[in-house]
């Protein structure tokens, strides 16, 4: 059953949200779940975890399904007004429409605050999922990003093309 924009709700990390932030980084299942498709080390995804709880270049949120929290979208500052969006979704709650909901969500609330705002994904080649439920929430697939890490590729969204 796939979830519609009602069931889906996205808020700003809260200090109370801090003991489900911790145990998702303690959880090795999340390791493979980055909407990226990309497969990172457990020391990379607890090293992830702390940048994101220390930095102030970085927007976090939390993804409810109706009042379950399902995962989190983050956007982190790369340059100027560019940001690298990356979702991670529990198990429980992938292929359920959720991740492209809380994109389009996610981009637009950071689009209110500053419509100048950039923002480029890197997803797995072969991970049609991702890359369909980019396309959705508007990022159109780019070839020269110097960034992309190989075996990947780059998805670009910017002020009045997305969301």
């Amino acid at each position: 059953m796939k979830n519609t924009a009602n069931d889906v709700s996205i808020k700003p990390v809260r200090n109370d949200d801090m003991r489900m932030i911790f145990e998702w980084r303690n959880t090795p299942a999340l390791v493979k779940l980055g909407s990226s498709g990309r497969e990172v080390s457990w020391e990379e995804h607890c090293n992830w975890f702390d940048r994101v709880l220390k930095s102030g270049n970085m927007a976090l949120y939390i993804i409810y399904n109706e009042h379950d929290p399902a995962g989190q979208i983050r956007f982190e500052k790369e340059e100027d007004e560019t940001y690298i969006v990356t979702i991670y979704l529990t198990d429980q709650y992938t292929g359920k429409g959720i991740g492209v909901i809380s994109l389009k969500m996610g981009v637009e609330v950071m689009l209110r605050e500053r419509p100048e705002r950039r923002f480029i994904a890197f997803i797995k080649d072969n991970n049609e999922a991702s890359i369909a439920a980019f396309s959705k929430a508007g990022f159109k697939r780019i070839t020269n990003h110097a960034k992309t890490p190989i075996g990947h590729i780059a998805m670009f969204c910017e002020s009045g093309t997305g969301a």
